[in-house]
């Protein structure tokens, strides 16, 4: 599958892995729309799980859940969706693709607990907003944002408060 990522998603890829053997835990992966951000996401999920290891990505909006279902699914990577309508946690798969709105409400709950513990790789997708801080601040194993807009205006809190490395694509 990695034969099919074009040569700058091969090196991200490449850059990434590198980074977190480093011992690096947060990264921000930045590229434009349209450079295959969640290809490459799915790649390192399916290398993660390869190795045994459990995957969560998590977005913000509806469609970008089934997005990112939908290409890990091409992976032929099955998880569960876990939204408002999920009522039980499957155990038996090793990813997960799930809304940041949901984790919120549900954070507290023992089982929510135990799952985000199990978590060894933590994607998470438009990693700019402002919804994901405490999620990424506080998972202690590794962390992919991604995003194409790696800025964020005014007051906010930025992204380098919370990653230790940027590694980008093309421009």
């Amino acid at each position: 599958m990695i034969t099919q990522a074009r040569d700058y998603q091969k090196k991200a890829i490449e850059d990434i892995k590198q980074a977190f053997k480093e011992g690096l835990k947060k990264i921000i992966l930045v590229s434009p729309t349209g450079t295959g951000k969640t290809f490459i996401f799915s790649m390192l999920a399916f290398l993660t799980m390869n190795n045994k290891k459990r995957v969560m990505v998590v977005t913000d909006r509806r469609e970008l859940l089934r997005q990112a279902h939908g290409s890990l699914h091409k992976f032929g990577l099955i998880g569960q969706i876990i939204n408002a309508e999920t009522r039980k946690i499957l155990y038996s798969t090793n990813l997960y693709v799930c809304s940041i709105q949901t984790l919120k409400s549900r954070k507290n709950k023992p089982e929510y607990i135990e799952l985000m513990k199990s978590i060894d790789l933590l994607i998470i997708d438009e990693c700019h907003k402002q919804d994901f801080n405490e999620l990424v601040a506080d998972f202690p194993k590794y962390v992919l944002g991604v995003t194409a807009t790696p800025r964020r205006s005014g007051k906010m809190m930025q992204l380098g408060e919370l990653y230790e490395k940027i590694i980008s694509t093309i421009t």
